[in-house]
């Protein structure tokens, strides 16, 4: 799972739509990566409507052969836009139109995105941030799935963000299952918000991103199970992997 591959699978939705098992890969990527604008090749696509309504030329052989070396050194919004517009054989004037679109609009303002792990250790070094280390998540009736993960979770009330850090914990198949975290706070385990959807790479530290639903009070326990493919808004809570209770210091 990757940051391409989400931008890949916009695209598709915006040019050709997504099949049922797709759409919730795509849910999961989003999920994954919160700063990436949902509907960015949406908005292309329409500019792509209006310019076709105009009607277009077949592209000629070289002007197609630069566009497409144009977008090997592209940012991967544009080149992914671009890439479809050839593709899709719309015309050299929409596609040129698109790419001179995606490239105004993208790269004035383009920068590069601070990585997961330099956000986490931003928001570590605020003072209000708490964090726990991961427990295994088992009793006299239920069992980890997942014993052995290592790892830690941190957590800023006021901003209403996080990330959490997985050693060990195994990659999942998103179109069968997916870890999704639960966040309990003040009011219960009866009204468990759900935190994030995600996989795991299988080796390695992995870093995940914490946004919750709906607006946390007092979050004292982050709770990480296995669900059906893009997550559920009401977990039974029975396959278990992990548990982590931060506190301040």
């Amino acid at each position: 799972m990757s940051r391409d591959r989400l931008w890949e699978l916009l695209a598709d939705r915006a040019t050709q739509g997504l099949s049922e098992s797709e759409a919730r890969e795509l849910d999961t990527l989003l999920a994954q990566y919160p700063d990436i604008d949902p509907d960015s090749m949406d908005l292309a696509a329409a500019a792509v409507d209006l310019a076709i309504a105009a009607g277009a030329e077949p592209m000629p052989a070289l002007l197609k052969s630069r566009i497409a070396a144009t977008l090997d050194d592209a940012p991967a919004p544009v080149a992914v836009i671009g890439r479809r517009s050839i593709a899709g054989y719309i015309g050299w004037a929409v596609a040129a139109a698109c790419l001179a679109i995606a490239i105004g609009a993208w790269w004035p303002s383009f920068k590069p995105s601070p990585s997961l792990a330099e956000q986490r250790q931003s928001l570590l070094s605020r003072a209000d941030t708490i964090k726990g280390p991961w427990g295994e998540w088992s009793d006299e009736s239920v069992k980890s799935e997942v014993p052995g993960v290592r790892g830690e979770v941190i957590w800023n009330e006021s901003e209403q963000r996080g990330f959490m850090t997985f050693t060990g914990l195994p990659a999942k198949d998103p179109s069968k299952e997916v870890y999704q975290l639960w966040i309990i706070d003040e009011r219960g385990m009866g009204q468990r918000i759900s935190g994030a959807i995600f996989d795991a790479a299988g080796t390695g530290e992995v870093i995940v991103p914490i946004s919750p639903r709906i607006k946390t009070k007092n979050a004292a326990a982050f709770a990480v199970t296995i669900e059906e493919p893009g997550g559920t808004w009401v977990s039974d809570m029975k396959r278990r992997v992990v548990i982590a209770l931060p506190k301040k210091g």
